[in-house]
């Protein structure tokens, strides 16, 4: 996949979430509501409207520019904090628009947001999709072909 395609499966991510009818929305932000108690409704708007802001084409493109992308495509390993909804979110773009494949360990106060945005990047089929390891944290997920495993959060994070 070229730099330019996945710029535009970002934009096209971006624009998915603008058309997001409101009762989807609506079923979203009460699954993260019950997920983590402090991630209210008005918190979901504020992450999913800050996303889509940085995913207009114009910004992107500017991003993007300012950096050489060319380089062998890595396995990459992130695991998330998940002390504001969707914190994570810029970690898997940074990865995906390097042209690196992620494995993401999600904090398991902040799955629901990252599966619906993760669903959403394999529904546009320009992505294979990001693997979410679903279980503890451990040295048996991590695959032999793994690079780099940013880790943000606190030593505490789950």
């Amino acid at each position: 996949m070229t730099q330019e395609e996945r710029i535009q499966a970002f934009e096209l991510l971006g624009k998915s979430l603008d058309d997001q009818p409101a009762n989807e929305f609506q079923s979203l932000a009460e699954n993260v509501r019950q997920e983590n108690p402090w991630f209210t409704e008005a918190n979901v708007r504020m992450a999913v409207n800050g996303v889509r802001k940085l995913l207009q084409s114009d910004g992107l493109r500017k991003w993007v520019a300012n950096y050489d992308l060319a380089m062998e495509p890595k396995v990459i390993a992130v695991v998330m904090a998940g002390n504001i909804p969707m914190v994570g979110f810029h970690d898997l773009l940074c990865v995906l628009i390097c042209g690196h494949s992620i494995l993401i360990k999600c904090s398991s106060k902040d799955t629901e947001l990252m599966k619906f945005i993760t669903t959403r990047l394999v529904e546009i089929e320009l992505f294979p999709g990001p693997v979410i390891a679903e279980d503890q944290l451990g040295h048996e997920w991590f695959p032999d072909n793994l690079s780099p495993a940013p880790s943000l959060g606190s030593c505490r994070s789950r």
